[in-house]
């Protein structure tokens, strides 16, 4: 099938678009913002007129690309909860028993491969 030479550059223009709309420049350190490092990747995460935004780099900060604006919530099939505001107990066998070894691991951000990467280093296994 032959595409339209129209319809290929409209779409090699609107990823590009896309591709630099990614790049952001975080604010100057303010009260309240986190800054860690997960392997060599640097990540910023802060809140901006209400909203929790983050940001990673991977040259030591001179040029940042946007995440996915953080949200706290955790999301299930049978439930969703906010940890900051309340308790989570999940019916049935979504709820782990006492004593367990399973955890649930929530992260600053949307999970990222360098995260993944620190956790397995530290001989856990992600399951999921």
């Amino acid at each position: 099938m032959h595409l339209p030479t129209a319809t290929l550059f409209a779409t090699t223009l609107s990823l590009l678009t896309t591709a630099v709309a990614q790049a952001v420049v975080p604010p100057a350190a303010v009260a309240g913002e986190l800054t860690f490092r997960a392997g060599e990747l640097l990540v910023r995460r802060w809140t901006d007129a209400g909203v929790a935004k983050a940001a990673s780099s991977r040259d030591g900060g001179r040029s940042w690309q946007a995440l996915k604006n953080p949200d706290d919530r955790l999301f299930f099939v049978l439930a969703q909860y906010d940890p900051l505001r309340e308790g989570l107990e999940l019916p049935g066998a979504m709820g782990a028993p006492a004593g367990t070894r399973l955890h649930l691991v929530q992260f600053q951000t949307q999970v990222l491969e360098a995260y993944q990467r620190e956790l397995r280093a530290r001989g856990v296994e992600i399951l999921h």
